[in-house]
């Protein structure tokens, strides 16, 4: 295993005895089982933030961009969410968040550079 950055967004699914999580820095998404007999490293095309949930195909992420389906197949994403123009264009993305039932999600947003200038908000 390389050494990591900035590890955040654990995620845990116990029905397939995997976890996983991302490295926001060097944009990695990382799977391993609890035994850790595996260990599965990703490049994530975005600047990951937070797992919502995950399975064996794919994961549902927060991102820079908003809320993405990463497809581990092809290492492709599908935005389902985009925030405004505004927030990204300000250099704004998504911090921490859980998901609250198939459609809906509760994350915070925080300032890429400088958080302590610019507040964020949920």
């Amino acid at each position: 295993m390389n050494f990591t950055k900035l590890d955040e967004g654990l995620c845990v699914n116990e029905t397939i005895n995997q976890i996983a999580w991302v490295d926001i820095v060097n944009r990695k998404f990382y799977k391993t089982d609890y035994k850790e007999s595996f260990f599965i490293e990703y490049d994530y095309p975005a600047i990951p933030s937070n797992i919502f949930e995950f399975n064996n195909d794919k994961a549902i992420v927060l991102d820079d961009v908003g809320i993405s389906e990463f497809f581990f197949s092809d290492n492709c994403i599908y935005n389902f969410f985009l925030y405004p123009r505004n927030l990204i264009s300000n250099d704004f993305r998504g911090n921490d968040g859980i998901m609250i039932s198939e459609d809906q999600f509760l994350f915070g947003i925080m300032h890429k550079s400088d958080p302590k200038k610019y507040c964020g908000s949920v």
